[in-house]
């Protein structure tokens, strides 16, 4: 028997091993699971860069044969399954929560190398027991020394080396690149005071900034909205498509590549506010939804000459019946670009404090922009481009229509209050309502129950707690009343933030802990109020900042190092951390369980 596979048979990967190494001239292999992702023992390349933890990793240690690893991005802290990888080639750890990366030095095999923004390391010494590097990318970390990095003049086949933008200003960058450009002749090298990789999205101010983001993104959703109802088409110059259309008819694949190009170029109209809106998505910190979209795109235009190719008689059934059906599509589309360009004015509004749209308000207007859609769906409203005959309603639209009717009526009950959990992340905070049923109690009265360090910064807590919006006060006050300090770094446009709040911190047993155990300290890294002068803060590059989230989001990189929201911080009265910062996680009992290992720490 050469070969034996498991594939989700009910059988435990201890006795799948231990089968392995009873009849080492077989090939056996099995699937192992590491949530949410599984893959076969004999896989060569993973890439699983999201969502992994310790305790759902250790199986990835039956996967000797891996080459290529990216499990950057993660919450994981222990990296020793890397001893049993012998042949990995390229491992990518960025953006992680390892502090230790000494079972990288098993991995002598190991040609390309990714680290940055991994701001917990502090030791960088097991790369030098790596000889055979051809790329390392160590930037963007908050190590004190990195001359245990001179060794690197032993891997011969080193082509490029990345460090910039270390968070250690006790180093002397300018001094340490003149050594190792000494060092190492040749090599391409980065220690430039920028960031790499995915820093470019998620470094200082991740989300979208005020007036020139949320406004400007507002615009651009109504222009497309606008578009999409008819009013007026985004198309692209006639001599483009008329030049990519007359290229069409050459024979080969050159034609075959006009002829499609022209596809793309004449649907530009039905498209550009689609794929615009998207990239708008992008740059806000959205990573799935935007490549999810582009690859629906790239598979709408190669289906139907897949399908009309194979089934060439469908093109006399096609006959006089396009366009209706994707103009309702653009319709639909329009509708709910108008929903998303209110998403991001709310932004602008709370990071702003303008007061423009509060809950109620905000939940208003999505409830008739959603009510109109179901409407439209009937056939109860045209627009220009509509066809006029009114045809039956079909099954897929009966579909459509109960679910928009659906979710126009789970919103109604949030015009007085109800939380919404499941648009959590979207809608304003509760805290902006005017008036939630049962308590009687207006958004005002709320905040002026509220410390004077909220009135002064016109912000409130979630969920009625109280707590401060500067870690100096949070400090002092942990110091009277003898309690730990709870930082949540958070941001007005944090989709994530919102969604913790009302569904971990809502738990009860969340709120009495948060209530009655800890100082709360809400760090906004996006909110638009002016500091007085003299709380202005001066970077080590000599920038002043003069508002409360620039300021805030500073200290966070430089004390905590984090640079993203939602995160959480255990602090004794001293500042010191009792805990590792948390992240974005919605279990509630590994959430109470890291509330209550910060009052541990804080009592010892």
């Amino acid at each position: 028997l050469a070969y034996l596979s498991f594939d989700r048979c009910d059988t435990t990967d201890e006795a799948c091993a231990n089968l392995r190494d009873a009849f080492p001239n077989t090939e056996i292999v099995w699937r192992v699971y590491f949530s949410p992702f599984s893959c076969m023992t004999d896989i060569e390349t993973i890439w699983a860069s999201v969502d992994l933890r310790d305790e759902t990793c250790s199986s990835l240690k039956y996967c000797t044969k891996v080459k290529n690893l990216d499990i950057g991005h993660s919450a994981m802290t222990d990296l020793s399954f890397l001893d049993y990888m012998p042949d990995l080639e390229v491992l990518i750890i960025a953006c992680s929560d390892f502090e230790d990366i000494s079972h990288v030095a098993s991995c002598k095999n190991l040609k390309y190398l990714e680290v940055c923004e991994c701001f917990r390391l502090k030791d960088l010494s097991p790369i030098a027991e790596l000889k055979n590097l051809e790329h390392l990318n160590v930037g963007d970390l908050m190590v004190s020394d990195i001359s245990c990095l001179y060794s690197l003049t032993e891997c011969k086949n080193l082509k490029r080396f990345y460090a910039p933008n270390m968070r250690n200003y006790e180093l002397d960058m300018e001094k340490e690149e003149g050594i190792f450009r000494t060092l190492l002749p040749g090599v391409e090298m980065d220690f430039s005071k920028t960031y790499m990789g995915l820093g470019s999205l998620n470094g200082h101010w991740r989300y979208v900034d005020g007036f020139n983001g949320g406004i400007i993104f507002f615009i651009v959703f109504m222009v497309f909205a606008a578009s999409f109802f008819g009013a007026f088409e985004i198309v692209l110059p006639s001599r483009l498509v008329n030049s990519s259309d007359k290229n069409s008819e050459k024979g080969g694949l050159a034609g075959i590549f006009f002829m499609a190009l022209t596809l793309v170029l004449v649907s530009f109209s039905c498209t550009g506010p689609i794929v615009g809106s998207v990239l708008i998505r992008s740059t806000s910190g959205e990573f799935w939804t935007p490549m999810v979209t582009m690859l629906a795109f790239s598979v709408a235009f190669a289906m139907p000459f897949t399908v009309l190719a194979l089934f060439p008689s469908l093109l006399k059934k096609l006959k006089g019946k396009s366009g209706s059906w994707l103009n309702s599509v653009k319709v639909v589309l329009g509708f709910i670009e108008v929903a998303l360009g209110f998403k991001f004015l709310s932004v602008a509004d709370q990071t702003y404090h303008w007061g423009l749209l509060d809950r109620e308000v905000y939940l208003a207007i999505w409830i008739v922009v959603f009510s109109l859609l179901g409407l439209y769906l009937l056939g109860k409203i045209k627009f220009p481009h509509d066809d006029p005959e009114q045809k039956p309603l079909g099954v897929i639209r009966l579909a459509l229509v109960i679910i928009v009717f659906s979710f126009v009526v789970y919103m109604i009950p949030g015009m007085w209050g109800a939380p919404l959990k499941a648009l959590s992340g979207y809608l304003p905070p509760l805290e902006t309502q005017d008036f939630v049923l049962g308590n009687g109690v207006s958004a005002s009265t709320s905040r002026a129950s509220q410390s004077p360090v909220g009135q002064k910064y016109d912000l409130t807590m979630p969920l009625g707690l109280e707590g401060f919006f500067t870690l100096e006060e949070g400090l002092s006050a942990s110091s009277l009343k003898g309690k730990p300090v709870f930082v949540d770094i958070t941001g007005h446009g944090c989709v994530n933030c919102r969604e913790m709040e009302q569904r971990v911190w809502s738990d009860p047993r969340v709120l009495d802990i948060l209530r009655n155990e800890y100082v709360i300290v809400a760090l906004y890294t996006d909110d638009k109020t002016k500091l007085d002068k003299e709380k202005w803060v001066t970077t080590e590059g000599g920038k002043v900042l003069k508002d409360l989230g620039r300021a805030n989001s500073y200290m966070v990189r430089e004390r905590f190092g984090v640079n993203a929201q939602p995160n959480y911080a255990l602090l004794d009265s001293d500042g010191q951390l009792l805990v590792p910062v948390r992240g974005y996680n919605l279990d509630v009992d590994a959430f109470i369980e890291f509330l209550r290992s910060g009052v541990a720490a804080y009592r010892k």
